[in-house]
């Protein structure tokens, strides 16, 4: 019998992973589970300053604008959103992508419309007041090398950012990438940075040439 592990980033993530693995023994896809997780990170107010879900940071506008995506390893399917507003369950958006749209990604309004089409409710008031200070985080790459099958990430992005930017977190080789004949990768830093360099997807192609995750 199959042994289930569910991984994540950060010392916040515990709960999280705590209930998505207890999704996958009580039988749910791993799909689902990654999606149940993040959630409750997402709906949790406290885990804003994390810079996820429902108590993220505000951009210059006031508003609150996340990005997220899910990649099956499996096959390399991947839904996400960029710049979706109202809606604070951003990963479970972007799952609905990757089940029921036939494009990979969506944007913005038109993340925003998705989700009301989908039966999400938009919600008001979402996200913490502006900061006037800088954030800063440290770079790290997550590599994992085992009979791997989806990944997926939630932010509110950097604190105080232009309407409309987008960071790493989201697309695909760079804040995240999955390949379940080889391991997976995810990242957290500075997105513009990290853009640069396509880090998770370069990771999983050096496990592939037969580097150990720790090399």
């Amino acid at each position: 019998m199959s042994k289930q592990c569910v991984v994540g980033t950060w010392p916040f993530s515990k709960e999280p992973a705590r209930v998505a693995l207890g999704a996958l023994l009580k039988g749910r896809s791993a799909t689902d589970a990654v999606e149940a997780g993040i959630n409750v990170a997402e709906e949790d107010w406290s885990y804003g300053p994390y810079h996820v879900g429902c108590g993220g940071w505000r951009n210059l506008a006031g508003e609150l604008q996340l990005d997220a995506a899910i990649m099956d390893g499996r096959d390399l399917s991947f839904g996400a959103v960029t710049a979706l507003s109202g809606h604070p369950r951003a990963i479970s958006v972007a799952k609905r992508v990757l089940t029921h749209s036939r494009h990979s990604m969506l944007s913005g309004a038109g993340a925003s419309a998705f989700a009301v089409e989908h039966g999400f409710k938009s919600q008001q008031g979402l996200g913490r007041d502006k900061i006037v200070y800088v954030v800063l985080h440290l770079e790290f790459t997550l590599p994992i090398q085992l009979n791997f099958s989806p990944l997926g990430v939630s932010t509110s992005g950097a604190a105080n950012k232009q309407p409309g930017r987008v960071g790493d977190s989201a697309l695909p080789g760079a804040g995240l990438y999955a390949d379940s004949e080889i391991g997976a990768a995810c990242c957290s830093g500075d997105g513009d940075e990290i853009l640069k360099h396509c880090p998770s997807y370069r990771v999983v192609g050096y496990i592939r040439q037969g580097f150990s995750p720790h090399e």
